[in-house]
């Protein structure tokens, strides 16, 4: 297990360079150079009225500004990369996936959202949806720091009410060394699988409109938001949602909820162990974190409830879910029993809950008749994310992930919501030997119930105990 805090750089003035031509842009139709047109696939046309999926309604219950959360990905490109066919392939990716043109509107506490067509998208017409950064004299850490504003200013930009939902900065280090490509969107837009179908997207379109690719058929259909929106809503009054429903109210009728003080910000860390790959069931990073949190718990009262360690769990989209970008994840709660030396109650608990939790939120959200229902309340304990790491595209040679060390740093601008209990926990996986697991940790703890000692004591002596219980025999 390893061990490091991310204090938030100094930011120095950026001095971008625009790559555009502006709203109606022609090149984004006819590509000067190439003659090819923007590809035209499945979710090109989709746009209108979009179903509020279950991501949005966590939004809208948070507090805080909802437009200022964001998500960064930094990824490493190769060298001489030209802007115009790098800004029609950002252009083709807001064509291809239509949460990159989602409109959010808000009146009188009420929101709903739409879906742009690609004619009236910023992302796809924009003049300032790319911006370039000349980086071939900056050293790492003048780099580093250069990243670190422009993702400021790109998060800052975006204003979904006008549809201004994603941005890239590029790094340009000239012809002969990797640049940097800093993507940054709208949280209610991308979610781990997103960010690595951009990734995998993006290469493929580039080398389209440079006429070195083999052209867009390669990427396979995109789009099916809308479509998937209206099929939760569907699924949330199906009968076997409904039956769920007991599990759902027994959780909620339990003990009060504590109200921990909300708090910006918080002492960030991040550690890494890694896990083998487990039995069936529950997955076995859950498991071993939170078991592991659970015991950390019981000694420390400012942890839990009381009597249990309340946790909300954000999982990865299902397998169901369409190749396209949007936050899919779902969230559900559990309450975990405390001080228990081992994971087999977690497993036990986590394997009980019903299809793995996605009800919840329909039930409160998407069915009219069970909205009004007590299934559990939002925000409260421990927040606890499972995410895929961003991984290299194998057809892509150059394209891929910056360096871990460099993404640190990001994990301060993504206009995350104030605490509004003691610990965030965001795992971030990639494979390891074996069908193992090699995760990353990224700990956020409440600044108005830790100390930065403390809490990052805390997260290694965690971290600690759950590669203890990742190696331990299932039981």
């Amino acid at each position: 297990m390893s061990t490091t805090s991310s204090p938030a750089p100094a930011v120095p003035n950026a001095a971008p360079r625009y790559v555009g031509r502006g709203r109606g842009l022609r090149s984004a139709a006819a590509p000067s150079g190439t003659g090819r047109p923007v590809p035209g696939p499945p979710g090109d046309t989709e746009a209108g009225p979009l179903a509020l999926l279950p991501a949005a309604h966590r939004l809208r219950e948070a507090p805080g500004a909802a437009g200022g959360a964001r998500e960064h990905a930094l990824l490493e490109v190769p060298a001489g990369l030209r802007a115009g066919p790098l800004r029609r392939a950002l252009a083709a990716l807001a064509r291809r996936h239509p949460a990159l043109r989602l409109a959010l509107h808000r009146s009188h506490g009420v929101w709903s959202q739409e879906v742009l067509p690609p004619a009236q998208a910023p992302a796809v017409t924009g003049a300032t949806t790319l911006r370039r950064y000349p980086a071939a004299d900056l050293e790492p850490g003048a780099r580093d720091l250069l990243v670190t504003a422009a993702a400021r200013a790109a998060g800052d930009a975006l204003d979904p009410a006008a549809a201004s939902v994603f941005r890239a900065a590029w790094f340009d280090a000239g012809p002969d060394a990797p640049g940097r490509l800093l993507l940054t969107a709208h949280a209610l837009c991308v979610d781990d699988v997103s960010w690595q179908l951009l990734l995998t997207e993006l290469p493929e379109l580039y080398n389209w409109f440079t006429g070195t690719g083999a052209g867009p058929a390669v990427l396979g259909p995109a789009g099916g938001l809308t479509a998937w929106a209206a099929g939760l809503a569907a699924e949330a009054q199906s009968p076997a949602r409904v039956r769920e429903l007991p599990y759902w109210t027994d959780l909620a009728d339990g003990p009060a909820a504590r109200a921990w003080p909300a708090a910006e910000g918080g002492h960030r860390t991040v550690t890494r162990f890694e896990v083998p790959a487990g039995p069936p069931g529950p997955h076995p990073v859950d498991v071993s974190l939170l078991a592991a949190l659970a015991l950390t718990a019981a000694g420390r009262p400012r942890l839990h409830d009381g009597t249990r360690l309340p946790v909300e769990l954000e999982l990865p989209r299902p397998v169901t879910a369409p190749r396209t970008a949007g936050r899919l994840s779902t969230v559900h709660g559990v309450r975990l029993p405390l001080g228990q030396d081992g994971p087999g109650p977690v497993r036990r608990l986590l394997a009980a809950v019903p299809d793995g939790g996605r009800g919840q939120e329909q039930l409160r959200h998407l069915n009219p008749q069970t909205s009004a229902l007590r299934t559990g309340a939002p925000g409260r304990g421990v927040r606890y994310r499972r995410c895929a790491a961003l991984s290299a595209p194998g057809t892509a040679p150059g394209w891929g992930p910056a360096p871990e060390e460099e993404w640190d740093a990001l994990g301060t601008l993504r206009g995350d919501p104030p605490l509004t209990g003691p610990l965030e926990v965001t795992a971030a996986l990639a494979p390891a030997a074996g069908g193992g697991h090699r995760v990353t940790v990224r700990w956020r703890w409440s600044a108005s119930l830790f100390g930065a000692a403390e809490a990052a004591a805390l997260s290694g002596a965690t971290t600690d105990l759950a590669a203890r219980f990742a190696a331990a025999p299932a039981a």
